[in-house]
């Protein structure tokens, strides 16, 4: 209610209800440093989104820093797939995440992985981290390349919904 109160608005009472069933399973004070965080930072006039609450709740409690979550996944495929080629060798390729293997794939595979140069491995590194970075989440419709990127920031609905529909291809 004080976060509606503080953006001149009131909670519908199902609306409330919602965000009362979501909070649930947070700690009334997790809550209020949230919702505090929001009153700070948040700098739209209108009444933010529950996911706005729940990224700064989870801030709050340090569930989450956003800041840094990406780049340590990243980094954290990139461990793992250096560990999966000492583990597995060139003609055993293990199962990737969907970032990963498209990541991979870009770099020249396996194959190629497994026939790095340690000398050149923090460039690499590099690589594949901005990489992954890029394409996490969005690995499907970059498969589709620049037109089909280009497609789907479009204006037109009429091609977002052809380009979504081919990544729905793709994925099934």
């Amino acid at each position: 209610m004080a976060l509606a109160a503080n953006f001149g608005k009131e909670f519908s009472e199902s609306l409330l209800g919602i965000w009362l069933n979501l909070l649930s399973h947070y700690s009334a004070d997790a809550v209020d440093a949230g919702v505090s965080r929001v009153i700070e930072k948040y700098v739209y006039k209108t009444l933010p989104p529950y996911a706005v609450l729940r990224i700064s709740i989870d801030e709050a409690i340090g569930l989450v820093q956003p800041e840094h979550a990406l780049d340590m996944a990243a980094l954290a495929e990139w461990n793992k797939l250096i560990a999966d080629i000492g583990k597995y060798g060139r003609y055993n390729c293990p199962q990737f995440c969907a970032t990963t293997a498209y990541v991979l794939r870009g770099m020249g595979g396996w194959d190629a992985a497994c026939s790095w140069e340690t000398e050149k491995l923090e460039w690499r590194r590099r690589e594949f981290v901005e990489s992954w970075k890029l394409a996490h989440g969005k690995e499907h419709v970059m498969e589709l390349g620049s037109q089909g990127i280009a497609a789907l920031v479009s204006s037109k609905p009429e091609s977002s919904r052809a380009i979504l529909g081919r990544v729905l291809e793709i994925t099934q």
